[in-house]
């Protein structure tokens, strides 16, 4: 076992207030518990409301996490958001798709769908975006991770919102918090102070550790060539296949 101490991702200022925070769940998780506290919200109590927003938090992740495969986080949204869509039949579900993104303003170019498949591209205003719908979709783990959390964001009684769209509320929740704050990113130990490593990595007793055991002594080997090794080759190509698989990376 090799047992290795975890530096915070996050270091959040804002007057006396600082804190470390290790990860993307955590900062988000802050951001909300005290973002809220600047949001005038009648109809929900406050710690409904905090669980709510950390529910849409889950909900926003893994629909992010989806886009990087599939694109056109709107029709991912619609998909899920829209009741009995997945049980349409695919000429019936590309007009409903279709309509959504021209009542964006999205150019579409080209739209062909098969009875088990659809195939589009659109010009929006971040491109030309593919999308490719079909079972394979419907399989992913985050895909129905996705629709699960959207189901408990239905549990919810949603009228103080007004209409609002909840994912813009979170964000609008989040800002009060980032307001004359400062976050910032560690990208290595290299980054922090003296200070700010023994406070969050060196001290016994505040820092986190993650335990890594590899149970086949063969694969130990394998696995530090592949990370480790002088050769580059097999390293790029693991690189390229897990490469959307990423939860954290700055270049």
């Amino acid at each position: 076992c090799v047992y290795i101490a975890q530096a915070p991702l996050y270091k959040y200022k804002k007057g006396k207030t600082e804190i470390y925070l290790k990860d993307s769940v955590a900062l988000d998780h802050f951001l909300i518990e005290h973002g809220i506290n600047s949001v005038d919200i009648e109809g929900i109590g406050k710690n409904d409301l905090m669980n709510l927003l950390k529910v849409a938090r889950h909900y926003r992740y893994a629909l992010l996490e989806l886009e990087k495969r599939y694109n056109l986080l709107e029709i991912l949204r619609f998909l899920i958001e829209t009741k009995d869509a997945l049980s349409l039949d695919m000429k019936v579900l590309e007009k409903s798709i279709l309509e959504k993104l021209e009542g964006l303003n999205y150019q579409i170019l080209r739209s062909f769908a098969t009875e088990e498949s659809l195939h589009l591209h659109a010009q929006t205003p971040k491109g030309l975006v593919e999308f490719n719908l079909d079972d394979n979709l419907f399989k992913e783990v985050l895909f129905e991770e996705a629709n699960y959390t959207y189901q408990k964001l239905m549990e919810y009684n949603l009228d103080f919102l007004e209409n609002k769209d909840i994912l813009a509320f979170l964000e609008e929740v989040e800002n009060h918090a980032k307001k004359g704050a400062n976050i910032q990113r560690y990208k290595g130990l290299g980054e922090m102070n003296p200070n700010d490593l023994w406070e969050t990595t060196m001290h016994k007793e505040n820092r986190s550790l993650i335990k890594l055991k590899i149970e086949d002594l063969e694969k130990t080997d394998a696995i530090f060539s592949l990370c480790m090794g002088d050769e580059v080759e097999p390293r790029r190509a693991f690189i390229q296949a897990h490469a959307k698989d990423v939860k954290q990376l700055d270049v």
